[in-house]
């Protein structure tokens, strides 16, 4: 038996819209039975989030659950898969990968599968498709290559701390927006020598790494990352991954 806190906890995470996606209806309209009558521990009008994207994924299409879903199923089992994805400039692209990891954009609000993509050649590389953008999911005729790991197509995963030092220039407010995009991290920020820009030094979690790489990214060439050389690759591989699934870049 749940105690009432339980269940209100229970009550107020079914009134989140991403909660579908990992359960079917039958079972939430089960569980809503039967916490019928049960306060919420909190609702969703309780939060006010002011720098999400308003651009989110839709948690309510019944096509963007059935691919989520079979994406989690693949996750699980490892299996390849092929997606039809629509790329960033309009047009689409078919692609086969090895699904290992979902990652949820709290900024952005999306949902991004983390995979291995799968050459013709037989050469596996990361790739990084945001779910809503994917148009369909078939099961792949490429086989799971032999000694595929999971650990080498991904970030890794929380549990330890990190450093990365940005030089952030003195144009478009870049200092006061960074200030605020990473508040919650802790960092050390001093103005360079020659008075032209700061050099920021921000500790995280491996676990945040991803997100802590889109958040950068998004701040164009205002900000400039100069260690470590691992952070740096990272960065240039998640440009080169963008420009592909945009169409800029063949193979």
């Amino acid at each position: 038996p749940l105690t009432l806190l339980q269940k209100s906890w229970l009550k107020a995470i079914l009134q989140d819209n991403r909660i579908r996606l990992f359960l079917e209806d039958t079972q939430v309209e089960r569980l809503e039975s039967w916490l019928e009558g049960v306060e919420p521990l909190f609702r969703q009008a309780d939060f006010h989030v002011f720098d999400r994207a308003l651009d989110g994924d839709d948690y309510q299409n019944e096509g963007y659950r059935s691919h989520f879903r079979r994406i989690l199923a693949a996750i699980k089992t490892q299996t390849p898969l092929t997606v039809d994805y629509r790329r960033g400039r309009g047009g689409q692209m078919r692609t086969s990968m090895i699904p290992v990891r979902l990652q949820y954009s709290e900024k952005d609000d999306k949902f991004r599968v983390i995979g291995g993509q799968l050459h013709a050649s037989g050469r596996v590389s990361p790739l990084v498709l945001n779910v809503g953008r994917v148009e369909a999911v078939h099961s792949s005729r490429r086989e799971k290559p032999a000694g595929f790991r999971a650990e080498a197509v991904e970030p890794q995963r929380a549990g330890a701390m990190r450093e990365v030092t940005l030089y952030i220039t003195q144009e478009r407010n870049a200092l006061e927006r960074c200030m605020v995009q990473f508040a919650f991290y802790e960092k050390e920020t001093e103005m360079e020598a020659d008075g032209r820009g700061y050099r920021c030094r921000i500790r995280y979690d491996v676990g945040d790494e991803a997100e802590l790489l889109i958040r950068i990214l998004s701040f164009g060439p205002v900000v400039r990352v100069l260690g470590p050389g691992g952070f740096v690759k990272q960065m240039q591989a998640r440009v080169k991954s963008q420009l592909w699934c945009m169409g800029a870049l063949e193979g």
